[in-house]
């Protein structure tokens, strides 16, 4: 979790969901300085999906705690840390949004190949009440 009520609830130097547990099994400890990252977020009446590049001289990546405040920033009320690193891709439009790097200033023309995706598409008006309103109105 990066942020919760509005809140960024990460703190650097801190690993409350325990994420440095895994690290042995990865390259880098994602909880230990900048790196590309990316976010699944709520807002009111949005939903806000964020990839920030980094391993550049352009692009310095954020840290956990940078990501929360840039949330929270853009008006998140709850959200959540997703795969980064190389994976950290944004595809809108059929369109890579962004610059995937397998290592500092080797860009993954592209993107990397990912065994999954999170995809959005356009809900289709129904007469009938949003899915949380059926089951609390009872």
């Amino acid at each position: 979790m990066l942020v919760s009520d509005g809140r960024p609830v990460v703190t650097e130097g801190e690993d409350a969901e325990g994420f440095s547990k895994a690290s042995a099994q990865f390259d880098s400890d994602i909880t230990a300085g900048r790196y590309p990252r990316a976010a699944l977020a709520l807002a009111p009446g949005r939903i806000i999906a964020l990839a920030a590049d980094g391993r550049s001289w352009r692009d310095a990546g954020l840290t956990l705690r940078e990501l929360a405040d840039l949330l929270v920033a853009l008006g998140a009320e709850s959200a959540i840390n997703l795969d980064g690193g190389g994976s950290a891709s944004l595809v809108c439009g059929g369109e890579l949004r962004n610059r995937p790097r397998a290592e500092h200033d080797v860009e993954l023309a592209g993107g990397r190949p990912v065994a999954s995706a999170l995809v959005f598409e356009p809900r289709q008006r129904s007469s009938s009440p949003p899915l949380h309103q059926r089951f609390t109105d009872r």
